[in-house]
């Protein structure tokens, strides 16, 4: 299909598909990102430092204990 049967088409829509189709289109365009599995890039390491665990996070739940 050309962009000009697409384009024509496109004028067949009433406003709801046509807002449905500019969803999908723009949801196309973010997943398609470098063309290789259609998912973006993520530097890893951009989080670090920011994450904080408690240390007593692997202990249990004094309300807990009774299930344990």
């Amino acid at each position: 299909m050309s962009i000009a049967q697409l384009t024509n088409l496109l004028y067949t829509l009433n406003d709801e598909n046509l807002q449905a189709v500019q969803k999908f289109v723009v949801y196309l365009s973010d997943t398609q990102g470098n063309g290789s599995s259609g998912k973006t890039h993520r530097t890893p390491g951009t989080m670090k430092g920011k994450v904080y665990m408690s240390d007593d996070f692997d202990d249990p739940i004094e309300d807990m204990k009774e299930y344990m």
